[in-house]
């Protein structure tokens, strides 16, 4: 089930451990001999209930009369010289074992005129307290094949489901803890370490329910819990954390943990999403949590509690507005027949050529674009001289293959580019604005081809008409003559 018995070897207990609470030992761990000795005391069984009595009334020796399987046999005697083994099997204490000591023995105790140590003389003087038993909550077993489950909660990614054979088991659990309120509180006195199982009272309805603690915070005196039959998350201050009595530890876990089958991330709201009553899980691997497709009337709904990828930020560019007054600039580009003149401001042309030699020298490190849906800004690469330009998706690829229109936006002229020509825009040359303005000619209806050709890398004077409307209406002027009315 995902867990493993482990001996505690430095104590001798030992505990149900799930695997997420094993590590490695290091090494210099390893080399540190244990701290407690295996034994067998010599006719006694160690399970009598009146062996541990015994033991915590005071100090005793072992003294080994033999061995078993490579386990000592000893006998236990106490520092009155009464032998433990003897008052349990009903001997007199001051007769001598039947069973012949071996020839060598270990002394019960160092010859009075051994100088003992500070530490030997603490140990003497007192019994050893006893080591706290812990006692752990096995994970909630993983039922064969499909299975019927409600959704208990869901924690980030991970779904918590109660399979229906785990009912009864969370109504035991339940009822035995239904009067844990009235009992004497047990009080802690540090706070529980994490992977640890305790009970813990809910803040919502002020009952006690089993836990595993996740973290704690030692100056808040805080920790963090998992409800392991419920797989919700709180913190609880210290005051509200007991141990956990063996006879509550005995139920495994009633809320199995799982991720769902090809769903990245959950959506925040995913809990609320998910149906309340009883669904189909299909485990689909081993691991742990286990990767599941919940069905609901037949259908899988994984992908209804997806979490829906944020849409890709387009990357769009700002304009450069025409400054009031005439200004010096050249003809770009003139797309018929809409008669849309892109103009170049002079003041600008060094910046733009600067632009041009940092964009070509970052373009070929740059990664494929991200999206290209319309209105993207990408990086292009002109094939008439195979330099990298600013450019807008004007008109998506017809297929998987086939090219798209892209405008080139600091000259205005557009061209059918294949994909293999298209990088990801580098972000900084997104905030740098367009050197090309998108103008008309103030009453000027249309633009004749010829016109055109005769325009395109003129230089002229801009003057803004109206610049309430997109694009904006302009005069052009050449040798101080306006020349919207010789365009025809």
């Amino acid at each position: 089930e995902g867990s493993f018995r482990v001996l505690f070897i430095d104590y001798g207990n030992s505990e149900v451990v799930p695997l997420g609470s094993l590590r490695p030992l290091p090494p210099r761990f390893a080399e540190q001999p244990l701290f407690a000795m295996c034994v067998v005391p010599q006719g006694v069984s160690p399970l009598d209930p009146r062996l541990e009595h015994l033991l915590a009334e005071q100090p005793f020796a072992a003294v080994q009369v033999g061995s078993q399987k490579g386990v000592p046999v000893v006998r236990l005697v106490r520092r009155d010289g009464t032998c433990i083994n003897d008052m349990l099997t009903g001997q007199d204490p001051q007769t001598p074992p039947k069973e012949a000591a071996p020839a060598k023995q270990a002394p019960a105790t160092p010859p009075a005129s051994t100088p003992a140590s500070a530490l030997a003389s603490a140990l003497a003087a007192k019994v050893l307290p006893k080591a706290t038993v812990v006692h752990n909550i096995a994970e909630c077993p993983k039922p064969e094949g499909r299975f019927e489950a409600l959704v208990s909660t869901v924690d980030s990614n991970t779904v918590y489901v109660l399979p229906i054979a785990r009912r009864d088991a969370l109504a035991r659990v339940s009822q035995a803890l239904a009067s844990e309120g009235e009992r004497p509180a047990t009080v802690m006195t540090k706070l529980p370490s994490p992977s640890q199982c305790v009970l813990a009272l809910y803040s919502a309805d002020k009952l006690w329910y089993r836990a595993r603690v996740l973290s704690a915070d030692h100056d808040a005196r805080q920790v963090q819990v998992r409800f392991v039959d419920f797989g919700n998350v709180e913190k609880v201050s210290g005051k509200d954390v007991r141990p956990l009595r063996e006879e509550l530890a005995r139920e495994p876990a009633c809320v199995l943990p799982v991720v769902l089958a090809g769903v990245v991330r959950l959506a925040p709201n995913a809990v609320d999403l998910l149906p309340s009553e009883v669904l189909t899980v299909e485990p689909m691997d081993n691991a742990s949590p286990t990767s599941v497709r919940l069905m609901h009337a037949g259908a899988c709904i994984n992908a209804r509690v997806a979490s829906q990828p944020e849409p890709t930020k387009k990357k769009t560019l700002a304009d450069n507005p025409l400054p009031s007054g005439r200004v010096a600039a050249t003809v770009a580009h003139i797309a018929l027949p809409d008669g849309l003149f892109y103009l170049q401001q002079t003041s600008l042309a060094s910046a733009l050529l600067a632009m041009m030699e940092e964009l070509n020298a970052s373009a070929a490190t740059a990664p494929a674009p991200a999206s290209l849906k319309l209105g993207d800004a990408v990086c292009a690469r002109y094939a008439a001289d195979g330099l990298w330009y600013r450019g807008a998706v004007v008109e998506p690829a017809k297929d998987a293959v086939g090219p798209l229109k892209i405008l080139f936006v600091d000259f205005g002229n557009s061209e059918d580019v294949p994909k293999a020509d298209l990088k990801a825009l580098p972000e900084k040359f997104e905030a740098v604005p367009l050197f090309a303005n998108c103008v008309v000619l103030d009453a000027v209806a249309s633009v004749s081809q010829e016109c055109a050709q005769q325009l395109v890398s003129a230089e002229v004077e801009v003057e803004v008409a109206d610049a309430s409307c997109q694009p904006p209406k302009v005069r052009l002027y050449v040798n101080g003559a306006c020349i919207n009315e010789l365009v025809d």
